[in-house]
């Protein structure tokens, strides 16, 4: 069973609704993991205090972390060259507009000079902190006052460090969002109902998708779980009447939109 990515949409029909990302592949789980993590780093970027720039730092040892142990490049390449081959079955000015676009992000990925997160490998002030973050409290200013004068420095100068730190991740993660965003505009989308907080659906031979999108109104207090596989899909719903203890599984009919998306 995966973990949804939550995100905000809006529709005609279901004002500000809730979407849930159920990723089908492992190259777009991993993309969506990156591209979640890049967004909570831009986020504390943007503001000034220390807690953010600690916050910040946190989010850059996750991303480095989620890369250090796969070929992000190897597998953007991959996704890309998979697209590109399923766009060419459509001879349209949209789709010839959206390979473009891929192989421009396609080049751009091919430009970045060894392993990604290779400069960070060997940087001490990284690593330091990377070593204590494993202890509950061990980023504190008398294990690691090299980090504590650095939080003291000027809001202007830790954004241009994080900012530099960043940058091999943010030049592949605008590739990445552009695969996302492709992914995400070819959906077909249908009305269906979960009897007693259960629904399932059987796929065809012909029918690979990378992921499903599940559109609930806020007026739904259930939130789904979804597992998949090759041939079929189960979502279930269940209630969080109470957050500390574990939910039981929903005992309403409910009606939702589900998105099948990807080339």
């Amino acid at each position: 069973m995966g973990n949804l990515q939550i995100t905000q949409i809006s529709t005609i029909a279901v004002p500000n609704p809730i979407c849930y990302e159920q990723p089908l592949t492992k190259p777009i789980r991993l993309f969506i993991r990156f591209e979640q993590l890049m967004s909570q780093f831009a986020g504390h970027l943007q503001r000034t205090t220390p807690e953010d720039a600690h916050s910040a730092i946190l989010t850059l040892l996750e991303i480095y972390q989620l890369t250090m142990h796969v070929d992000l490049k190897a597998e953007v390449m991959r996704e890309i060259d998979r697209m590109s081959l399923a766009m060419k079955q459509h001879d349209n000015d949209l789709m010839a507009r959206n390979l473009e676009m891929l192989q421009t992000g396609s080049q751009s990925v091919s430009a970045i000079r060894g392993q990604l997160g290779g400069h960070l490998k060997d940087h001490h002030f990284f690593n330091l902190v990377r070593q204590r973050m494993s202890m509950p409290g061990g980023i504190n200013s008398f294990d690691l006052p090299i980090y504590h004068h650095w939080l003291a420095q000027s809001a202007d100068d830790k954004k241009n460090m994080l900012t530099n730190w960043i940058q091999p991740y943010s030049e592949i993660n605008r590739t990445i969002k552009e695969i996302l965003i492709q992914v995400r505009k070819d959906c077909r989308s249908q009305q269906v109902t979960a009897e007693q907080g259960y629904y399932q659906q059987t796929f065809k031979i012909n029918e690979h998708y990378q992921m499903l999108r599940v559109i609930l109104p806020h007026s739904i207090s259930a939130y789904p779980e979804v597992s998949s596989g090759r041939q079929r899909v189960s979502i279930r719903f269940f209630d969080p009447l109470d957050l500390g203890t574990r939910p039981g599984q929903s005992t309403e009919t409910l009606e939702f939109e589900l998105m099948y998306c990807g080339l």
